[in-house]
């Protein structure tokens, strides 16, 4: 059986067979990595299937990430969720994977490669990874708090656009310079899967100028 159709959860009729068979690889390996470098918290392939995979591409299929070309940053990868799940929805578009613990790189890299993934790249320098964009800048968060994104941003930080998009999945854990501030609740009925699982983004402006 596959996993994406364990827990009655299938989405056969929303993705093709190919990627289907990639998220499975996914959770394979993250399991396997996970017994010598904490990757996750989740331990079954049901648990990781569920908060890891059906939720990014719950985001990816609402936000209709694949329509954009943008600079996509998943800040705190660690286990390639949302970041590598949005690059095997969405091969085409740029994702870069920022994680600072060197083993869980590793693990980012691995995934990069065997996946065949060449518009994915992995750093631990968030000021890397924004420095120079002549674009806005989405930035994907999961497990990863507003204030540790705060204080992961350099203040010397070189930009020419000083605006981040910031998509954080769960509550908002709001610093005071945000605008826009969006509260979507993705509802998995719409995109054909079953049993119903509601899942919460908040959606943000961010201009970088810390004090």
């Amino acid at each position: 059986m596959s996993r994406s159709s364990e827990g009655d959860i299938s989405l056969s009729g929303t993705l093709s067979g190919p990627v289907l068979a990639s998220l499975d690889l996914y959770v394979e390996l993250l399991m396997e990595w996970n017994r010598s470098i904490r990757l996750a918290g989740y331990r079954s392939s049901q648990e990781i299937f569920r908060h890891l995979v059906l939720e990014p591409v719950l985001a990816s299929l609402y936000f209709r990430i694949g329509e954009s070309d943008l600079p996509l940053i998943d800040f705190g990868s660690g286990n390639g969720s949302p970041g590598i799940i949005f690059a095997l929805l969405n091969p085409g578009r740029p994702v870069c994977l920022v994680e600072r613990k060197e083993k869980k790189r590793s693990f980012l890299n691995y995934l990069v490669g065997r996946f065949n993934l060449p518009a994915v790249r992995v750093s631990g320098d968030l000021k890397e990874a924004l420095s120079g964009k002549d674009r806005d800048v989405h930035l994907w968060m999961k497990g990863i708090s507003m204030a540790s994104l705060r204080e992961a941003v350099p203040s010397d930080v070189s930009s020419p656009s000083s605006v981040i998009h910031v998509f954080k999945f769960g509550e908002l854990d709001q610093i005071g310079d945000c605008q826009d501030i969006l509260l979507h609740v993705i509802n998995s009925e719409s995109f054909r899967v079953q049993p119903l699982i509601l899942v919460q983004v908040t959606q943000c402006r961010w201009c970088i100028r810390k004090t």
